[in-house]
C-alpha cells in the first residue's frame, strides 16, 4: 500500500535555509519522497489543496513554498486519494477519510 506521511520540523537556527520550517513527506516505509521549506507550519487543508487542486474537499490557505526537493520515491500524491487507491484494509474494515484515502474502520492510522 502507498501511504503518505507529512512530518513538520521547525528549525531553530535556520540561517542556511530560506525558511524555518521543513515539511518532510515520507512513504509507508519511511522513505523520504519530498522536502519542502516553508516560512511557517502549513494549514493541512491548504497544503493538500495545493497538491490536489481538483479535490474540492481540501480548503485552506496555500502554504508559501520557499524551496523544495523530490527524491526518486516521489509519486503523484493525488493517486492516494482515488476511490480505486490500493489499501491494506479490506473494504469492510475501512472508512474513507476527508479528501480520499483510507483509515481503519472506527480508528485512525
Amino acid at each position: 500500500m502507498a501511504r503518505h506521511h507529512d512530518v513538520i520540523l521547525e528549525v531553530e537556527h535556520a540561517d542556511d535555509l530560506p525558511g524555518r520550517v521543513l515539511l518532510v513527506a515520507t512513504n509507508c516505509n519511511g522513505g523520504v519522497k519530498e522536502v519542502l521549506c516553508l516560512p511557517a507550519p502549513p494549514d493541512r487543508g491548504g497544503l493538500w489543496h495545493l497538491r490536489c487542486p481538483d479535490n474540492a474537499e481540501f480548503i485552506g490557505p496555500a502554504p508559501e513554498i520557499l524551496a523544495s526537493a523530490r527524491t526518486p520515491h516521489w509519486f503523484e500524491p493525488c493517486e492516494l486519494l482515488l476511490p480505486t487507491a490500493r489499501s491494506e484494509y479490506k473494504a469492510e474494515y475501512r472508512d474513507r477519510q476527508c479528501g480520499g484515502g483510507w483509515l481503519p474502520r472506527g480508528g485512525s492510522a
